[in-house]
């Protein structure tokens, strides 16, 4: 929800260079650039997701142990999800 315009604003600059190969290189040029891109980026797509499941399950765990260790409710415990401190139950 947060990273929402981070994320348009990649898209976008991603598509920039295709774009620009088009009006001033055309089509030809355009496509075998954004082919190379997409065959490069299969096998760093595949890294990069598997990096991103360790990586969140090893930030989720200490966040979770805190959490629980303080005496926090599921209510409560879910919030500190999202908020790094667990705020008390009023």
């Amino acid at each position: 929800m947060y990273a929402a315009t981070q994320n348009v604003m990649n898209r976008l600059s991603l598509g920039l260079p295709v774009l620009l190969l088009i009006q001033f290189f055309g089509v030809g040029v355009a496509g075998a650039y954004a082919f190379g891109v997409r065959i490069l980026g299969a096998p760093m797509g595949l890294v990069t997701t598997a990096l991103r499941q360790v990586s969140s399950k090893g930030l989720v765990k200490p966040i979770m142990m805190v959490a629980v260790s303080s005496g926090c409710t599921s209510r409560s415990l879910q919030a500190s999800l999202a908020w790094p401190f667990c705020p008390p139950s009023f």
